[in-house]
């Protein structure tokens, strides 16, 4: 067991023992994961499995990541609370700066522990219990490579539709992600991403580039699409549908949604062109029906904070340098580089099987 991760020759001793492995492939970017415990190797391998996992060894990955599955330790270190962003309460995580670019993030509620750094990351804790945390860890180094790559951060669910790149924005609880999964009904529909979106310049326009992560969603989603509703078991399903509609619009119980496993293979890509922008600023209590309108992000800058999003205190730009503190990109970044897609805004009530019918009728025809 690693106490102190600190300790540079324990730490390599540590890694020693890491002798189960597996190589993930995203797009351009090729990472190892390392651990000490082949369950949770077979663990993220499951949950990875709609990604390639390249078997051949002869390509050196970018980027090799540790896993040390143990119980949690905190090293007596002077820890600095990491902000959450504007509307989220509650501490999250604390962060230690150290030399050559690193940086100690601990996670409050699970006592994991992260060493980020732009080769060798390592992950130190019960790993297997906290699987999502593991993943994060995992996504965190490709969420970096797209930064460094020029794509700008977007808090954004997208799908593709027959080809067209379609990106689904709102603050927190706004409807982002059940919209994307009511969107999957459509014809030739791909899934691309549920909270993470990195737009990038082409030459002919902008891909928008997801995060490999399953779509993690609250129940009011999985209860009304029938497609979803088996995720939930049958007693949930009786618990949740008893709430009224505000309440469970309210309701914190995430779940996972396999997307493969209901949307049927090839229903997922990891980027695609991306065409169009639909910004939900509606509400389930609005008296007002729903309308969509295009908009000019120019004269709306309102509707911006929608989609912005701070890297986060795992970012590091190409230099290796940390955010000291949560910053968003500037304004004008997202202005510039969203004006080139058709923006849309929904308001008044929040109503996804309007929006949905008038996407499929018109929202796909635009230009």
């Amino acid at each position: 067991m690693l106490n102190n991760p600190l300790d540079t020759q324990a730490l390599e001793a540590a890694k020693a023992q890491c002798t189960a492995a597996f190589q993930l492939r995203l797009e351009d970017f090729r990472l190892q994961v390392n651990s000490n415990s082949p369950a949770l190797i077979d663990a993220l391998r499951h949950y990875y499995r709609s990604y390639p996992q390249p078997s051949e060894t002869h390509t050196r990955p970018q980027v090799q990541i540790w896993m040390l599955d143990q119980p949690a330790i905190k090293p007596d270190l002077d820890w600095r609370d990491w902000p959450r962003e504007t509307g989220k309460s509650g501490l999250k995580e604390a962060v230690v700066d150290l030399p050559h670019g690193q940086r100690l993030i601990r996670k409050v509620k699970t006592g994991m522990l992260m060493l980020q750094r732009q080769q060798d990351p390592v992950l130190i804790g019960p790993a297997q219990e906290h699987l999502a945390q593991a993943v994060n860890f995992i996504n965190n180094q490709h969420i970096n490579h797209l930064q460094q790559q020029g794509g700008l951060i977007c808090h954004a669910a997208a799908l593709s539709v027959g080809g067209r790149g379609v990106a689904v924005a709102a603050s927190s609880g706004g409807g982002k992600s059940t919209l994307m999964l009511r969107l999957m009904e459509l014809p030739e529909a791909r899934f691309i991403t549920n909270d993470r979106l990195f737009v990038s310049p082409t030459a002919t326009g902008l891909t928008g580039t997801g995060v490999a992560k399953l779509p993690r969603v609250n129940p009011g989603t999985l209860l009304h699409n029938p497609r979803l509703r088996p995720i939930l078991s049958p007693a949930r399903q009786a618990e949740f549908g008893a709430l009224t509609p505000e309440a469970l619009w309210e309701l914190e119980f995430k779940s996972d949604v396999p997307v493969e496993d209901y949307y049927g293979p090839g229903s997922l890509v990891l980027s695609a062109p991306l065409h169009d922008l639909i910004l939900l600023n509606w509400s389930p209590a609005s008296d007002e029906p729903c309308q969509i309108q295009p908009v000019n992000l120019e004269a709306r800058s309102d509707l911006l904070p929608g989609i912005m999003k701070s890297p986060g205190a795992f970012y590091q730009n190409a230099a290796g340098e940390f955010l000291s503190a949560p910053t968003l990109p500037p304004e004008a970044d997202y202005r510039e580089r969203l004006s080139r897609l058709n923006v849309y805004e929904a308001s008044g009530r929040a109503d996804f099987d309007h929006l949905v019918h008038w996407y499929a009728r018109e929202g796909l025809t635009h230009g």
